[in-house]
């Protein structure tokens, strides 16, 4: 302000310097559009303003009542005027301030730093970027890319930032987004957050939290002993040491790690993964490929229970027990079963098992075109119709019967007798009276048995037999 005008009032200044009464400075200066002249003392006392049109002008002041107003798109401001107010319509000004209550600016691309623990900033700048340790600090913005930084514990954020990555210690902060890519981490015990981001992924201690989302991709992980989550991503995952959890998903392949040993988990998920050490739980699931891991010897369900029978329609379920005696019946096209039982016996028409376990009397029977089976058994009696399968084995009496045209099996056993019509195979073994049967005209036999037989229509084979 010059006597009470405005600045827009003036167009231009001529400044001549003087020296006016009792020594002090003098500055005469015309009013172009008054085309008057006037003289005015500069106290050191008073309140120093500038008003300047200069574009690329830079001000340094200790003045901590200045006020500035400038149109200069690139000015750069420095002061340790701790109320100073600073008005601008400078796009990329850089602003840096001690004042804890400063209030700054509409600039789009500014960058504001400040310890002003109350600080409000207001601005429609789409790339700000806002360092404060302003612990009630609020700040509105419509910035898709913004950074905020602070250890404000009580902070609330408002954004439609798609992108934005809030860092804060407030313990009971409460952030609403919808960013779908948004990553948040606090350690704040009771934070309720909500947020529509499919991808976004929470990282809490929070005992008690409650997240809602409808991200299907979303990993979150807490150590909330009575944590309540609902979500309907079909492929989360959730880690909790929680012994009283209850979950509810719609998700498909959501896999659930828990402690819990009263746990009751509601799913339809079709492939979900279960592990717990609840000796009495009960799930209840439509899962068709549920893989389920319990110490539970009595648990009534698709389960490792050592001594339980299981009868499922599940096509895909995968089963884990140290049963010596168990029995399972299932329909299931793709299951696994793991087991340590010497006498079990699986019945299955899954044309895709893998079946591992150490049972010597072992007889599996199954239609799986390309199922693969370990085991030393050694008197073990495989039956398949599976194409492409492999055997490996050390079982010196096996017998193997097969289709499979492809078909490469390992073997030490000296007595075996394998029977194909695989044109293409190739069989290595050890065994000394091994005899092959088959009408692969162009099969490769490697063998160091001098007694072996070989029967082949393959008009060129080489063979190559080792005394």
């Amino acid at each position: 302000m010059l006597d009470g005008r405005s600045p827009k009032d003036i167009l231009y200044v001529e400044l001549v310097e003087g020296v006016g009464p009792k020594g002090r400075p003098k500055l005469t200066y015309r009013d172009v559009c008054k085309r008057d002249m006037k003289t005015k003392d500069i106290n050191e006392n008073h309140a120093s303003s500038t008003v300047t049109s200069n574009p690329y002008i830079s001000t340094v002041t200790s003045n901590p009542y200045i006020s500035t107003v400038t149109s200069n798109p690139y000015i750069s401001i420095v002061t340790s005027n701790p109320n100073i107010s600073t008005v601008t319509s400078n796009p990329n000004i850089s602003i840096v301030t001690s004042n804890p209550n400063i209030s700054t600016t509409s600039k789009p691309n500014i960058s504001t730093v400040t310890s002003n623990p109350n600080i409000s900033t207001v601005t429609s700048n789409p790339n700000i970027s806002t360092v404060t340790s302003n612990p009630n600090i609020s700040i509105v913005t419509s910035n898709p890319n913004i950074s905020i930084v602070t250890s404000n514990p009580n902070i609330s954020t408002v954004t439609s930032n798609p992108n934005i990555s809030i860092v804060t210690s407030n313990p009971n902060i409460s952030i609403v987004t919808s960013n779908p890519n948004i990553s948040i981490v606090t350690s704040n015990p009771n934070i309720s957050i909500e947020t529509s981001n499919p991808n976004i992924s929470i990282v809490t201690s929070n005992p008690n939290i409650s997240i809602v989302t409808s991200n299907p991709n979303i990993s979150i992980e807490t150590s909330n002993p009575n944590i309540s989550i609902v979500t309907s991503n079909p492929n989360i995952s959730i880690v909790t040491s929680n012994p009283n959890i209850s979950i509810v998903t719609s998700n498909p392949n959501i896999s659930i790690v828990t402690s819990n040993p009263n746990i009751s988990t509601v799913t339809f998920n079709p492939n979900i993964s279960i592990v717990t050490s609840n000796p009495n739980i009960s799930v209840v699931t439509s899962n068709p490929n549920i893989s389920t891991v319990t110490s539970n010897p009595y648990i009534s369900i698709e389960t490792s229970n050592p001594n339980i029978s299981t009868v499922t329609s599940n096509p895909n379920i995968s089963i884990v027990t140290s049963n010596p005696n168990i029995s399972i019946v299932t329909s299931n096209p793709n299951i696994s079963t793991v087991t340590s039982n010497p006498n079990i016996s699986t019945v299955t028409s899954n044309p895709y098992i893998s079946i591992v376990t150490s049972n010597p009397n072992i007889s599996i029977l199954t239609s799986n075109p390309n199922i693969s089976i370990v085991t030393s058994n050694p008197n073990i009696s495989i039956e398949t119709s599976n194409p492409n399968i492999s055997i490996v084995t050390s079982n010196p009496n096996i017998s193997i019967v097969t289709s499979n045209p492809n078909i490469s099996t390992v073997t030490s056993n000296p007595n075996i007798s394998i029977e194909t019509s695989n044109p293409n195979i190739s069989i290595v073994t050890s065994n000394p009276n091994i005899s092959t049967v088959t009408s692969n005209p162009n099969i490769s036999i490697v063998t160091s048995n001098p007694n072996i037989s070989i029967e082949t229509s393959n008009p060129h084979l080489h063979c190559d037999i080792q005394p």
